[in-house]
């Protein structure tokens, strides 16, 4: 059985996901941010290559995708329940 969502539920749940996904942001932005200036560093001084860089800076973007799969099941939960 499939219980009714009031207006309120909906906006809790809207809240959470707008948290999810902008806590999730700003952290993959410092992380991006200090693991960006540390691989140009290293890039500019050829200690490392650009192939492990890229992926350095691809691990700091994965929180950002973490807060949006996150925020995506919340609001896919709101459609199927109400």
């Amino acid at each position: 059985m499939i219980e009714q969502i009031t207006a309120g539920q909906i906006g809790i749940c809207a809240i959470g996901a707008s948290i999810a996904m902008g806590l999730s942001a700003i952290g993959a932005g410092f992380a991006e941010g200090g693991i960006g200036q540390q691989v140009m560093h290293r890039l500019v001084h050829n200690e490392i290559s650009f192939g492990k860089g890229l992926t350095m800076i691809a691990i700091g973007e994965s929180a950002a995708l973490y807060g949006f799969t996150v925020a995506l099941f919340i609001i896919f939960y709101l459609m199927v329940v109400h």
